[in-house]
């Protein structure tokens, strides 16, 4: 955490804006790697895991009082990766020798279930909202995916895929609300679907190579995109304008998920002496009072018990 600890020192003094017009960043440390995929309430988030780089990725939720590993039972050893979260129920995927499967974990009951497509070869779980959740699958006669609505109440799958795609994945829902990314040719796209009235639309950050939501709340859209450089940055879209987010000094930035006025995201370090990249997480609070000036952020770092 050498690396982390300094690039905080640094932010200490590098910034100074007027914290009642600024949203907030909160570097989250952890003492090992977090990668944060999926945020419910508050503050509820889940995330992958590993104390040392040699470990596997570990599913790993913070309840908003403290930390605790999700002790996922599922079949055979494998890296586990949560996605989604929504109230008490984990949504995501497990590699194992089997295969890639998805799963929907219940942390209270401590239930958990194996989601596999009946057709696909593999599946892989990103969002849920309610008795909905969303994803990917690959049929076993083909590499492309495709995106797909699980009920877990009426047990019934749904494909989804946008008219004309080669390529399509389903990433995070709110209501009837999905979004996600499609190919066509070697380009993507980001989209919002809405599965009640079947409507499809587009959302491309202006000038990006590509696009790609991973979660939404509401009419509020995060995720990534990748600059005309290839650099990867994290994003808020509120249906009007567009805010990239950077964590300072980090390699790339990503919004996975979003609450209320609260994203979480993951971001990239690299340190190049040590020859090391390592993930790290982060909270980002978007302010209602926005300046003349546009957004602005005024970063702070936190260990995982002052959250």
């Amino acid at each position: 955490m050498k690396t982390l600890l300094t690039i905080c020192t640094v932010l200490a003094f590098a910034v100074g804006v007027n914290s009642a017009q600024a949203d907030t960043g909160t570097i989250i440390d952890m003492g090992g790697e977090l990668s944060a995929h999926g945020i419910s309430g508050n503050n509820s988030f889940v995330a992958a895991y590993k104390n040392n780089p040699r470990s596997s990725w570990s599913c790993y939720i913070y309840k908003g009082k403290g930390e605790g590993a999700c002790d996922i039972d599922m079949p055979g050893a494998g890296t586990t990766e949560p996605e989604g979260i929504d109230g008490n129920n984990i949504v995501g995927h497990r590699r194992n020798a089997s295969g890639v499967h998805g799963f929907l974990y219940n942390w209270k009951t401590d239930i958990c279930t194996t989601l596999d497509a009946p057709w696909a070869k593999t599946t892989e779980a990103y969002g849920i909202s309610g008795n909905n959740i969303v994803g990917a699958y690959v049929m076993t006669d083909s590499i492309y995916n495709h995106g797909v609505i699980y009920n877990w109440t009426t047990k019934t799958w749904t494909t989804i895929k946008m008219p004309g795609a080669s390529s399509t994945g389903a990433y995070g829902i709110n209501g009837s609300k999905i979004v996600g990314v499609y190919v066509i040719g070697s380009i993507v796209h980001g989209f919002i679907y809405d599965y009640v009235e079947k409507t499809w639309t587009t959302i491309d950050m202006p000038g990006a190579r590509e696009t790609r939501p991973h979660g939404i709340y509401g009419n509020n859209i995060v995720g990534e995109y990748q600059d005309a450089k290839r650099r990867v940055h994290g994003f808020f879209y509120d249906g009007k304008s567009w805010t990239t987010i950077d964590v300072p000094n980090a390699e790339y930035t990503v919004a996975t998920g979003i609450s209320g006025n609260k994203i979480v995201g993951k971001y990239l370090i690299v340190d190049i002496v040590a020859r090391t990249s390592t993930f790290h997480s982060f909270f980002y609070t978007i302010s209602e009072n926005i300046n003349s000036g546009g957004r602005s952020v005024q970063w702070a770092i936190k260990k995982i018990s002052q959250l």
